[in-house]
């Protein structure tokens, strides 16, 4: 994709997503109908069904991660609340959306839910955070975005992220917490808009082929050497 155009992009993840429904044909029913339940979701979820947003995040989410990875889950339950944040609740498997969600929320949320039930994933964005920021001071994400409703914990390493929430840490008295915890995730919610997906591409390259790989099913290992920003 080197010096590809942003129309060249499109039908790039256009084949991605044409590649993974393929599979669905592919695979074994038992894994189609546990992929298909992991996105559905438990009964609460039909607080949520009737948002544009919802439905379209969730087509996504089905169309552009491999049945095999997405059986190796549980079902998520989505409910609706009022607020402005939405957020994942690991213990509870449950993600709440809040009334102003993006379309890249629902994606960014459920990959939580990924990272919780296939922890290779979030031992390999721990490692991968501390190599890229092992330089870099925090910043309170406040001040990095302008966005005031960032708590006063809440901080990011800069480097050269697509996005500063990639960055994200919990700087509290018992130390730092979460760091690494919002990288994949806010990546897949970037793939999910195509303007976005054009910015990913175009400022973190390496970011970009290794969502797309473990979408496809390849989980990655801790690196072994520090990585390189693009």
């Amino acid at each position: 994709l080197d010096g590809r155009t942003g129309e060249t992009l499109r039908t790039y993840l256009e084949t991605h997503a044409a590649d993974i429904m393929r599979q669905y044909e592919q695979v074994p029913d038992a894994v189609v109908r546990n992929a298909r339940s992991a996105v559905e979701g438990g009964a609460k979820t039909r607080t949520v069904t009737g948002r544009k947003n919802f439905q379209d995040g969730r087509d996504w989410l089905r169309a552009n991660m491999t049945p095999e990875l997405l059986a190796k889950i549980p079902p998520v339950t989505w409910e609706a609340k009022r607020g402005s944040r939405s957020f994942y609740r690991p213990s509870e498997n449950t993600i709440t959306l809040a009334q102003d969600d993006r379309p890249g929320t629902i994606p960014h949320e459920f990959t939580h839910h990924l990272e919780k039930h296939i922890p290779e994933i979030g031992a390999f964005f721990a490692a991968y955070y501390t190599s890229r920021t092992r330089d870099e001071s925090p910043v309170k994400l406040s001040r990095a975005t302008g966005v005031r409703t960032y708590k006063s914990h809440e901080y990011t390493r800069p480097d050269q992220w697509a996005n500063p929430y990639m960055g994200h840490t919990n700087l509290t008295a018992g130390g730092e917490r979460h760091a690494g915890g919002e990288i994949f995730s806010t990546a897949v919610g970037m793939l999910a808009h195509p303007q976005s997906a054009a910015e990913l591409y175009r400022k973190d390259k390496e970011l970009f082929g290794i969502t797309i790989s473990i979408l496809k099913g390849s989980i990655p290992t801790r690196p072994a050497t520090p990585w390189t920003s693009s």
